[in-house]
């Protein structure tokens, strides 16, 4: 009787086959797709590994990690200020700094503008304030 005659033959075959699409599966997992615009925070083991931008990389499975994503462009928001309504561009100049910073520019924002400021000036002043401390810029 052969290996064939029981079957065990189509077996290996078909284990074969199920171990080499999972090693390509394992190897795609590898792969890091960063968005035309945007940059990327990468990490390896957990901690801090580098900046990337848009493109396709390749970091061994398992070991890196997409950490955060964010748009290269400025934000608009529009703001109600003593009654006057103001627009100011935000920028992400540190992206490690805001990334690691655990409030967002929206947050600082949101914070500052129900502190009742009686002059524009002093809310954009206290705002670039603000806003550096977490890797941010006002763009005028």
């Amino acid at each position: 009787m052969t290996l064939e005659a029981n079957g065990f033959g189509s077996l290996y075959i078909v284990a074969l086959i199920a171990i080499a699409i999972g090693v390509v599966l394992m190897a795609l997992t590898g792969v890091i797709h960063v968005k035309k615009g945007y940059i990327a925070v990468i990490e390896k083991l957990g901690e801090y590994h580098g900046i990337y931008e848009s493109g396709l990389h390749y970091f061994a499975p398992f070991v890196y990690r997409r950490a955060g994503m964010y748009k290269k462009a400025p934000s608009e928001i529009e703001l109600t200020i003593n009654k006057t309504i103001i627009r100011i561009k935000i920028v992400i100049i540190d992206y490690k700094k805001y990334h690691y910073t655990p409030k967002s520019f929206m947050n600082v924002v949101d914070t500052l503008k129900n502190n009742n400021y009686t002059e524009i000036e002093n809310f954009i002043s206290e705002l670039q304030n603000e806003l550096t401390s977490i890797g941010c810029s006002l763009i005028k």
